[in-house]
């Protein structure tokens, strides 16, 4: 998997089991390796973030961040923003609960 497939691919993947987390995490890990120019199984993680890359798992969740923010912006296609709706507020009175923008999935 290449970097800029990677790229594309996370909110995807939202929702696997941890063993294909696992396999997918060591396969950046031998990306990471081969990137670099290093046999060595240990420092992986120093050298992930000299490369800037974020772990598996919180590279899928910070794309599912990253693309609720785009919807709740609207600047994403329309299909996306149709997938997701605001929470109306339960009363008429203005609360402070009510402000929130916690989104429900239709």
């Amino acid at each position: 998997m290449s970097s800029s497939t990677q790229f594309w691919t996370s909110e995807i993947l939202y929702g696997i089991n941890i063993s294909q987390i696992k396999r997918l995490q060591k396969v950046q890990n031998a990306a990471v390796r081969f990137i670099r120019g290093t046999r060595e199984r240990r420092g992986v993680t120093a050298l992930r973030q000299e490369l800037h890359f974020l772990p598996i798992d919180a590279r899928i969740h910070f794309k599912v961040c990253q693309l609720m923010h785009s919807v709740v912006h609207g600047t994403t296609p329309r299909y996306f923003t149709e997938m997701v709706k605001k929470r109306q507020p339960k009363t008429r009175q203005g609360l402070r609960a009510d402000v929130d923008s916690t989104l429900l999935e239709n």
